[in-house]
């Protein structure tokens, strides 16, 4: 019989692939941390939820806030508060998350579907014997 007990706890290949932006930010946010580190979190998680959540609008303010996210987001720049500064002082892979990124708001590709395929019926065989 199953044992759910056995179970309790344990995650592995039941762990979900995917997590919502304030599961994600959440696990960063330490009190722990120092108050600067903290802040460049909260850039981080801003900028973040703006190029997702206008990733796709047509509203030219709107747009013009995801043209920003994502200037900011793509920037190589040295600057305290730049993308790749700050992934780099959390432990984050600065490519990586552009790379997860591009992809959540790739719009997806049109897929045609398949050509009918055309089934010939065939009468009854004979045998080889010839009955």
């Amino acid at each position: 019989m199953f044992d759910r007990s056995t179970y309790d706890g344990a995650t592995g290949a039941f762990e979900p692939d995917t997590m919502l932006a304030t599961q994600f930010f959440g696990r960063l946010r330490s009190t722990e941390r120092s108050g600067e580190v903290r802040l460049m979190i909260a850039v981080l998680e801003d900028g973040v939820l703006t190029y997702l959540k206008y990733a796709g609008a047509t509203d030219p303010k709107a747009r013009e806030l995801f043209r920003d996210a994502e200037q900011w987001i793509e920037s190589s720049e040295a600057d305290i508060m730049a993308f790749e500064t700050i992934c780099h002082t959390v432990g984050l892979d600065p490519d990586y998350i552009r790379r997860g990124l591009r992809a959540r708001t790739r719009k997806p590709l049109r897929v045609e579907p398949p050509q009918a395929t055309r089934i010939e019926v065939v009468g009854p065989r004979r045998a080889a014997n010839g009955a």
